[in-house]
């Protein structure tokens, strides 16, 4: 018990007992010193503030384990190939990241065994493939009709090829990649084929953080696209304009042709692998997979893809490979 006077004695008196006796224990108010209420303030607002602190230690470490396992899950989704997540701490925290890291584990595996599985018919079927060209070569089958037959076997083939490079593994190394050289060497190339005209504008250098190799071959698959699919009804030649520029925090490789276009509603469906227009670009031969392992490269270097048509008075597509600048 807790008194204040015991006998008209002021102070600070503790009651107890022991052994069945009652004592008292008295402090005397000397010993409190008055504290003054601008002190009470300041002790007041610091124990606010290590309030605050402490709680935003503790929040911190909280968060922490589930900001880590969102930035993992947004490298999945752009196509990166995050470290493994520790498998440690809070029950449900460990239970969470064990999971994601297993399903980062089969996604890994699936891509594994989609790529030897390509690898696999590329290799079985090409060895047919160039046999049967041999004999079709060797045949005394009119021109035209081996003309013909080498036309097939050369689309099996280049099907093939398209198959393997969706399915295979993403290039580890980037490095500052020049849009504009790239394009200027690759001209020639393409002022090879007769049934594709390509103008170029690209002088002023613009860098971009990529892997040289992917950039060639989404250069590559945009202007095979063009040549296929935006010919002139009369000329049959397809007009294919290339440009570079620095936008913002993007560098931007842009090919754009002179075709029919494509429906604005259909825009976004082209990059989904295996999926054919029902418009006047769905004429050519192909396996449907051009633009989607375009988009498959972009993500796996951070860039992005943008689609639209050309503006009136022209027509046409106009592909816009958006890389991070350099």
């Amino acid at each position: 018990m807790l008194a204040t006077t015991v006998n008209d004695i002021p102070g600070v008196w503790v009651s107890f007992e022991i052994e069945g006796d009652d004592y008292w224990v008295a402090i005397s108010p000397e010993r409190f010193e008055r504290v003054p209420g601008i002190q009470w303030l300041w002790w007041s607002i610091a124990a606010l503030l290590l309030s605050i602190i402490g709680a935003a230690f503790i929040t911190a470490r909280v968060n922490y384990p589930l900001k880590r396992l969102a930035t993992a899950a947004r490298e999945i989704g752009a196509g990166g190939d995050p470290p493994p997540l520790p498998e440690h701490g809070a029950s449900e925290v460990a239970l969470a990241n064990h999971s994601f890291n297993q399903m980062v584990r089969d996604l890994r595996q699936l891509d594994d065994d989609r790529a030897v599985m390509l690898a696999g018919i590329s290799h079985d079927l090409r060895t047919p493939l160039t046999r049967l060209r041999l004999e079709t070569e060797m045949s005394p089958a009119d021109n035209a009709t081996r003309e013909a037959m080498i036309t097939d076997i050369e689309q099996m083939d280049a099907i093939i090829g398209q198959f393997l490079n969706y399915a295979r593994p993403p290039l580890e190394m980037v490095e500052p990649v020049d849009l504009s050289a790239l394009v200027q060497d690759a001209v020639g190339v393409y002022a090879a084929h007769d049934d594709v005209r390509v103008q170029v504008r690209a002088t002023e250098p613009v860098m971009a953080v990529a892997n040289r190799m992917e950039v060639q071959r989404i250069l590559d698959n945009l202007v095979e696209n063009a040549r296929r699919y935006a010919k002139d009804d009369e000329t049959g030649i397809a007009e294919v304009e290339i440009t570079t520029k620095l936008d913002d925090k993007d560098a931007v490789l842009t090919v754009a042709d002179n075709g029919k276009g494509v429906p604005d509603a259909q825009l976004p469906l082209l990059t989904r692998p295996f999926y054919r227009l029902d418009s006047a670009r769905s004429e050519a031969k192909g396996a449907g997979l051009g633009m989607s392992i375009v988009n498959r490269i972009l993500q796996r270097n951070g860039g992005r893809l943008v689609l639209s048509n050309r503006s009136s008075p022209h027509t046409g597509l106009v592909v816009s490979a958006c890389f991070r600048r350099a």
